[in-house]
């Protein structure tokens, strides 16, 4: 039956992903590739009650069998493959996937982001999403170019919050360049009483409002302001013992002029080492853009 007032035809089921899809291919730059692997990350989920068989012993004899329900945990259950994706507290909020692109696309409308990235882990447990904004640049000179970029992850298991982070991507090297906390990184846990995650639209927009900033007055400071021999020193007091060496070399190679050359520096050691420790990798992203900042500043 067609609504009068839109024409709507209100006997066809609504499908967000459909709409999200159609979405990405209207908008100009968005490759068939990034759509297929958008297209991926947005299956349906539900929760099932979790039901498992408790054994006890009874008189030291037997094994006496029981089946538990309503234990206050529940199952995150992918609808098309049936997979169980994590077993949760009944504390657990699930935010589906679909439902965080879709406050992604209406934030995003009209920006002229493309959508770089897209992909699941685990068999979608996790999922992250990358935008680029094409539009928007600080040139470091003809062939290296940076853009903002904005970066989701969410998960249904447990291992991370839903996290809105701004960083920025370079295309000289098509390496990205993660920030840290000096921008609007928002981490929403999984709880019914949490409103952080009713908040999706304004921490998106939040977090782009720091990017504007970043790009237009910190990125333009560290590029311009001479680079002083003891803010090396005093980088290498944040940058864990193990990839002290890989810095090293890296300066010692390279025209260290600016600041910018500091915090490029610092990435490559982040990006390209080998010997990878998430952790103390994860500490020293989130100290070297607000030190490095400071640094220029002073």
């Amino acid at each position: 039956m067609k609504c009068d007032a839109c024409g709507h035809d209100n006997t066809k089921k609504y499908n967000p992903i459909k709409r999200i899809i159609s979405l990405l291919e209207e908008r100009n730059g968005e490759c068939q590739k990034s759509i297929i692997a958008m297209e991926e990350t947005l299956f349906p989920v539900k929760e099932v009650p979790a039901v498992w068989m408790k054994h006890e012993k009874y008189k030291k004899k037997y094994v006496k069998s029981e089946l538990q329900v309503n234990n206050g945990y529940k199952f995150i259950v992918r609808e098309d493959t049936g997979d169980v994706l994590s077993c949760m507290s009944d504390e657990y909020k699930v935010v589906d996937n679909t439902s965080v692109i879709q406050s992604v696309n209406k934030v995003l409308k009209g920006t002229g982001a493309a959508l770089q990235e897209a992909k699941t882990f685990s068999g979608g447990q996790r999922a992250l999403w990358k935008w680029n904004f094409p539009k928007t640049e600080v040139k470091v000179n003809k062939n290296d170019i940076v853009n903002p970029q904005l970066i989701i992850q969410n998960s249904y298991d447990g291992t991370t919050s839903l996290n809105i982070m701004g960083g920025a991507f370079r295309l000289v090297c098509l390496n990205g360049l993660t920030i840290g906390n000096v921008l609007s990184n928002t981490k929403a846990v999984h709880k019914n009483n949490n409103t952080e995650i009713d908040r999706i639209e304004s921490s998106i927009n939040d977090t782009i409002k720091m990017l504007v900033n970043i790009f237009e007055t910190e990125f333009p400071n560290l590029i311009n302001t001479p680079l002083r021999t003891q803010s090396i020193v005093d980088t290498t007091k944040i940058i864990p013992s193990q990839y002290l060496e890989d810095f090293t070399r890296y300066v010692i190679s390279n025209d260290m002029k600016t600041y910018w050359d500091l915090l490029n520096a610092c990435t490559y050691v982040s990006t390209h080492t080998t010997n990878r420790d998430r952790e103390s990798l994860h500490i020293m992203e989130s100290k070297i853009y607000p030190k490095i900042t400071k640094m220029a500043r002073a």
